[in-house]
């Protein structure tokens, strides 16, 4: 299993490695356009080491699907049929949460990010903006979008194991004994997930 995987990877790497200039001149076209700032690199290899990055993480999410199957055909003998089809939707469901997060973090939130930070700017103070900084935030902050839109498969096992508030999904229970579910949970996983000033707080808790 291990060993297919990595030559999934290495194969899938190659062409990531030709696509990575073209995805990072359009990602940074698009951040110009948006915040009408500059980018800039500070050292020799800052920006082929950012192409790999890119090509890295295309890798990876290019070689899920295949490195999933792989797993799957791995613990598939050990699962009974009902855990078999409770799995099979789970991983459908958490894997286009995460794209989802992904996407809105993209098209929505990375752009007023960016427009936050420039909006500081003045006639004495002027941004200027590293590649690699820009790269990593983009990365990090996808990833982290990604993992909270798991979030609601988290809140669902943990009601129906019954972990904690258990009551709130009776039809005789009231939401207002527990107004502090959903949107405490979620600005409080927000807090933690990133720098807590309150506009991209609230965004993020969203």
């Amino acid at each position: 299993m291990l060993i297919h995987s990595f030559i999934a990877l290495g194969i899938g790497f190659i062409p990531m490695f030709f696509a990575a200039p073209y995805a990072l001149d359009f990602l940074l076209e698009r951040i110009v356009a948006s915040t009408n700032a500059s980018l800039h690199y500070f050292s020799p290899m800052e920006v082929f080491l950012q192409q790999l990055k890119l090509a890295a993480l295309f890798d990876v999410a290019l070689c899920f699907p295949f490195t999933a199957w792989e797993i799957w055909k791995f613990i598939l003998p050990a699962l009974y049929e009902d855990e078999r089809h409770f799995l099979r939707g789970l991983v459908w469901l958490s894997s286009s949460l995460f794209v989802i997060g992904v996407v809105f973090f993209l098209t929505l939130c990375f752009p007023l990010i960016l427009k936050f930070g420039v909006s500081f700017s003045t006639e004495s103070l002027q941004p200027v903006f590293g590649v690699s900084n820009i790269v990593s935030l983009g990365i990090w902050l996808s990833l982290a979008f990604g993992v909270m839109f798991q979030f609601p498969i988290l809140t669902y096992a943990l009601v129906r194991w019954g972990f904690f508030f258990i009551r709130i999904c009776s039809k005789k229970a009231s939401l207002y004994h527990y107004p502090d579910f959903d949107s405490g949970s979620s600005f409080d996983a927000a807090g933690h997930c990133k720098p807590t000033d309150a506009g991209h707080s609230h965004l993020f808790a969203f």
